[in-house]
């Protein structure tokens, strides 16, 4: 067993779509981040691609985009671990790391083990995602119409955004230049929607580049938002439902991620026939 770097998204994608095929929810995080960067929808200041093989096949998957965290994939302690080993020396300034539970804390007890610089780090859990698959959707009876937000939508989808980052955060946020050419990209390629009603803008859905294997496509709704003034009204519901029955008669399977401990956004998502699946953690280092 052994990890290998790919050059680039493309190559990661070509070289994991069996290891993905076989897990398309919990690798699609995975799959959509090198989507977006292979069609040039998304930048970042500096990318790895790492695989995990195992007599020829890949068992494990990760990638880093920075100044973001590690993402890793479904993988078996023994492969976890073999990448954390390869890594550490590499990646000393690594942030922190999303993935399964079980993944993540394989991998970071055998980081800290090491002798890498700065990998006794103090770090703490600061995410906690459930990991949802729509089912049948049952959409609320809203007022309204899901409508594509164009550029014109577009300083408020930026306002919406800082919002939505604040929240889920708790800390102001300020879009920077790569993501102000994200939300140009998910506008220009359809990906960003808002639920009105006659002219007024009250909520937002959209969705990641949607990860294709073969004939089948898994698609990531996000983000969800709506402002405080126009929420418990079901908008966001009516906006998610919506644009998921629609993914779904174009054969896509969608999924979604949310916040574990935020009760009202878990009730609204199982409420309009999303199932939890799994769940997603992110540890941090000081």
């Amino acid at each position: 067993m052994h990890t290998e770097q790919c050059d680039g998204a493309e190559e990661f994608l070509y070289r994991s779509a069996t290891y993905r095929a076989a897990d398309p929810i919990r690798t699609n995080v995975l799959g959509s981040v090198a989507t977006s960067v292979a069609q040039g929808f998304q930048h970042y200041e500096k990318l790895w691609w790492w695989l995990v093989v195992d007599d020829g096949d890949v068992i494990g998957a990760a990638c880093r985009t920075e100044p973001f965290w590690l993402q890793l994939g479904p993988m078996p302690r023994d492969a976890s671990t073999t990448l954390a080993r390869t890594m550490a020396p590499h990646d000393t300034a690594l942030p922190g790391i999303n993935g399964l539970s079980a993944v993540v804390q394989d991998f970071l007890d055998t980081w800290c083990e090491t002798t890498s610089p700065r990998a006794s780090r103090p770090w703490s859990q600061t995410q906690d995602n459930l990991i949802y698959e729509a089912g049948a959707m049952r959409a609320p009876d809203v007022e309204g119409q899901l409508r594509l937000m164009t550029m014109e939508d577009f300083d408020l989808a930026v306002a919406w955004n800082n919002d939505f980052s604040a929240f889920i955060d708790g800390a102001p946020y300020h879009a920077t230049d790569l993501d102000l050419e994200a939300l140009t990209a998910k506008i220009e390629h359809d990906m960003l929607y808002c639920w009105v009603l006659d002219d007024l803008r009250v909520s937002m859905v959209g969705h990641a580049s949607p990860v294709r294997i073969g004939e089948h496509t898994t698609t990531r709704i996000g983000p969800v938002y709506t402002p405080e003034e126009f929420r418990c009204h079901g908008y966001a519901a009516a906006a998610t439902a919506t644009l998921t029955r629609s993914l779904q008669q174009q054969s896509h399977c969608v999924m979604l991620l949310a916040d574990a401990t935020y009760p009202t956004s878990n009730h609204v998502y199982q409420g309009i026939g999303y199932e939890v699946v799994d769940r997603f953690v992110r540890i941090e280092f000081s």
